[in-house]
């Protein structure tokens, strides 16, 4: 069903299209403008402190990575590759496995303060 207009309705649309086209839009207040700018700088802000997040958060997923697959393959230390001691307790156990991981961190850390150092140095 097509609704039909008149000429009427035809003339007093130009007739509004033309008496806006001599008076021109209203001005919107002022303060409508500075809440819109400062949404869009807040939404500006956001998206750039989420691509940060995100950044962020990849470079520590990939280090969690790359320190696991280091300690994958790091070599045993030989107190960890000795018979267990049927007579030896939990807690011994438990401290000794300790002690070989913390040893196995310091090397890896010394080498990673090594290679920054290296790196920090290469320009002098």
């Amino acid at each position: 069903m097509k609704q039909q207009v008149s000429i009427q309705e035809i003339e007093k649309i130009e007739k509004m299209i033309q008496q806006l086209e001599q008076e021109g839009l209203l001005q919107a207040p002022p303060s409508l403008e500075a809440g819109v700018m400062e949404k869009i700088s807040r939404r500006t802000q956001y998206e750039k402190e989420s691509k940060h997040a995100a950044v962020w958060y990849r470079f520590k997923i990939g280090a969690a990575m790359a320190a696991s697959l280091v300690l994958l393959f790091l070599p045993m230390p030989q107190n960890m590759m000795q018979e267990k001691n049927p007579n030896e307790s939990f807690v011994g156990y438990m401290m000794q496995g300790a002690s070989a991981l913390t040893e196995g961190m310091e090397t890896i850390s010394n080498f990673a303060v090594q290679q920054m150092m290296e790196v920090f140095n290469y320009g002098k």
